[in-house]
């Protein structure tokens, strides 16, 4: 399951759910973030995605759950091409 709601408010573009089976435990990620945001080398714009986060008794944003990279970024790229289905983003054109 995958779902998008676009919301276009500052860097956030979109929210979105994510189920995920793990040893057939299905587990429902809600508030993922998508991104504008400027890649740190280049200063392009670029699309990113970050799990849910929380605000703590202290101010400040943590991360609501963490997850392996190799859980994390398949994540990503499902969400990040859900949006391009969309049009809530496009995908990077490769350079010439």
């Amino acid at each position: 399951m995958l779902a998008v709601q676009p919301v276009a408010k500052g860097k956030l573009l979109a929210l979105a759910s994510v189920e995920l089976v793990l040893d057939g435990v299905p587990l429902v990620l809600h508030g993922v973030q998508v991104l504008r945001l400027k890649h740190p080398v280049t200063g392009e714009e670029a699309t990113g995605v970050d799990l849910p986060r929380y605000r703590a008794p202290d101010g400040s944003w943590r991360q609501a759950i963490e997850l392996p990279p190799e859980v994390r970024r398949p994540v990503g790229d499902a969400v990040l091409e859900h949006c391009c289905v969309l049009g809530i983003t496009q995908r990077r054109q490769p350079a010439a």
